[in-house]
């Protein structure tokens, strides 16, 4: 519903800015067709199996990018007609068509630069290890790049029947005078003049007073972006924390002392160690539902040193840190004497008994009584390492297929006679926590213990395939959120870093324009931060994509700044930039806002938090580039001395001459 209203008042505020039932109609259209076709690309194209709930918030964010995309190419549109006559006709499709050129030519440049970096923004979380996220960040993308392509293509052909056909005729009578083309008694509208008249002498004339009171914002909420700290709750909290379920989850069923987490059962951890298990994921990365099949690799231990490294890495595992009391109050002497030897230990003592010691009647008392079980005249007086390989396969298989028999499970594991895999399974003394911290140093204290016997195997040992696991489950999203989440901003940075210079050619536009980000960004960390966010699944996908929808406005104006016909002044190009990209960057950001607040009102927490997001940076995307960029520009923006090649070596202050000039 609150989707629905947000769709309508878009398009109320597209029918307003444009002038035209007409085009807003079919722009609003394209927008939405922008997903449907993304969604074939995904599903027929690239033929990917699962489509995650979190992808349905692409409608919203191009509801947002697409109007904005629409209001820059109209208003370029009714820029270039400023000096036409209301019912000017035109003489040949020539004349009209190099009014298209300059149009495209103008906010193409301009489009292209926000949607690439946009894109790249989304495409960066594809990246990420977490299935959903990669598969939100592919469709987000590409419904970012159709909705571009469809712009630029569908847009410009709807300007054009406009202008030829349905200027200057309504339904009911003669328009007095079409709102695509502008007025000749005041060609500016109402917007324009007041970026033109009141915005750009405030800021010429006050830009050190905005630089300072806009950083020292950033400065007192943006630090406390560096304290996004990791959730300490495996719940993946679905809706918002006023919901009945939510509430239960949280808080009602600590109440009944339902408490599900692994530690509340009293036991600790088991570690699993194992040999010749291939530990790479070899299922389907982007379907949640393919785990892949268990696959082995080349593993041979049969020979005397690895016997002897193995026999070291048991004795050693019982010395370490995180080894834990491997009895239980009901287990038997037998039992608890499994428990605390190692398999590989056992299968060495057990080919030293003597053989006419063994028998097919021992007593079961202890350990010790088992190794004489049973009566073989093979398998025993055996020196230790054991030789040849043949012997040890053979003795290896008889002693699992003995205890296997007994109930008893060896941890050795056999494929057609060939020795294929050894486990070896502990109790820790480590108990289960949601918290990252201590499961990070529990899993740390494992890797340092196991790392050296894998980095000094011999050569084409079996030794060298040696891994563990335990419940790692959440500490690793844990560690894959944080990894995603930075690697994919630092991508977005990269690239938007890029396409600025090679849009802008400008080193001092540049750093400009990606200060202005890098604040914006910083501001929004702070205030989630300060608004009790912790990072989870969803804060990750805002923080890798919060450059990407925070870059929009400010390429906007830098694109301004550049096109401005005076390059020789740094009041004109700003009092250009204005006049020019203020209107649509308002009504840009105004309708992301809209799209923001409609999300705001939903259940779901994924989409109230997204709505959320994008309330906040269109509110300091437009603050800061409205303002802080400029007042940057105001110092350090380039200019021309001659009108040609910009100087970037030109630092000089503004003089007080141009401080009051009003130039276009």
């Amino acid at each position: 519903v609150f989707g629905g209203g947000a769709i309508v008042a878009v398009y109320a505020m597209m029918r307003a800015h444009t002038g035209s039932w007409f085009v807003a109609s079919f722009a609003m259209l394209q927008i939405l067709l922008s997903v449907g076709v993304a969604f074939g690309v995904y599903m027929l194209i690239l033929w990917l199996p699962f489509f995650p709930f979190l992808n349905l918030i692409s409608i919203f964010i191009v509801i947002g990018i697409g109007s904005d995309d629409v209001f820059v190419l109209v208003d370029s549109w009714k820029q270039s007609g400023f000096d036409l006559p209301a019912d000017h006709e035109y003489g040949s499709t020539s004349e009209m068509s190099s009014r298209l050129v300059h149009v495209i030519e103008n906010a193409g440049s301009s489009l292209l630069t926000t949607s690439l970096t946009t894109a790249a923004a989304f495409f960066a979380v594809a990246f990420s290890s977490i299935t959903s996220l990669r598969l939100f960040g592919i469709f987000c993308g590409i419904v970012v790049l159709v909705d571009y392509f469809f712009c630029m293509s569908f847009v410009p052909a709807l300007l054009v029947i406009y202008e030829s056909k349905f200027k200057g005729k309504t339904l009911c009578c003669k328009d007095k005078r079409s709102q695509v083309n502008g007025e000749k008694s005041e060609k500016f509208r109402f917007v324009e003049r007041i970026f033109r008249d009141k915005v750009a002498p405030f800021v010429i004339a006050h830009n050190l007073k905005i630089m300072f009171v806009i950083l020292s914002f950033v400065c007192g909420i943006g630090w406390n972006a560096f304290n996004l700290e990791l959730t300490e709750s495996s719940t993946f909290q679905l809706f918002r924390d006023d919901h009945p379920m939510e509430r239960w989850e949280l808080q009602l069923i600590n109440d009944f002392n339902q408490e599900v987490e692994l530690a509340a059962a009293g036991g600790e951890l088991d570690v699993d160690f194992g040999f010749g298990l291939d530990i790479q994921d070899n299922g389907n990365h982007l379907d949640p539902d393919d785990f892949g099949s268990l696959k082995f690799v080349d593993f041979d231990i049969s020979d005397a040193v690895s016997q002897t490294q193995l026999i070291n890495f048991c004795e050693n595992l019982r010395l370490q840190s995180f080894y834990g009391e491997q009895c239980e109050d009901s287990d038997d002497n037998v039992t608890c004497g499994l428990k605390s030897v190692c398999s590989f230990e056992l299968f060495r003592d057990w080919v030293q008994v003597p053989c006419n010691t063994t028998t097919n009647f021992p007593l079961t008392n202890s350990v010790q009584d088992l190794l004489v079980f049973p009566n073989r005249s093979e398998c025993c007086d055996l020196n230790f390492p054991v030789t040849p390989a043949s012997t040890f396969t053979s003795c290896m298989s008889q002693l699992a297929d003995t205890y296997s028999s007994e109930g008893f499970h060896s941890g050795f594991h056999f494929r057609n006679g060939a020795f294929i895999a050894l486990s070896i399974r502990i109790k820790s003394n480590f108990a289960y926590t949601d918290a990252f911290d201590p499961m990070d140093e529990f899993y740390q204290s494992i890797k340092s213990f196991v790392d050296p016997y894998i980095d000094n195997a011999p050569s084409g040992s079996g030794i060298a395939t040696l891994a563990f696991s335990s419940e790692f489950e959440y500490y690793d999203l844990q560690v894959n959120i944080v990894e995603s989440a930075y690697s994919s901003a630092a991508v977005s940075f990269g690239v938007a870093i890029v396409v600025l210079l090679l849009m802008t050619r400008s080193v001092r536009l540049s750093v400009s324009a990606i200060v202005t980000i890098m604040a914006i960004v910083f501001v929004l960390g702070g205030i989630f931060v300060s608004a009790g966010w912790d990072l989870n699944i969803l804060e990750s996908i805002i923080v890798s994509i919060a450059v990407g929808l925070a870059v929009d406005f400010t390429v906007h104006f830098t694109h301004a700044y550049l096109l401005c016909p005076d390059k020789t002044s740094r009041p004109a190009r700003i009092t250009y930039m204005y006049q020019t990209m203020g209107v649509s960057v308002s009504t840009g950001a105004l309708t992301t806002f809209i799209s923001g607040m409609a999300l705001s009102f939903a259940e779901t927490l994924f989409y109230y938090q997204f709505g959320i997001f994008l309330i906040t940076t269109m509110t300091f995307s437009f603050i800061f580039s409205t303002f802080l960029l400029p007042s940057f520009l105001c110092r350090f923006g380039p200019v021309s001395q001659s009108g040609g090649v910009t100087d970037e070596r030109n630092g000089d202050e503004l003089t007080a001459k141009e401080l009051s000039e009003n130039t276009l």
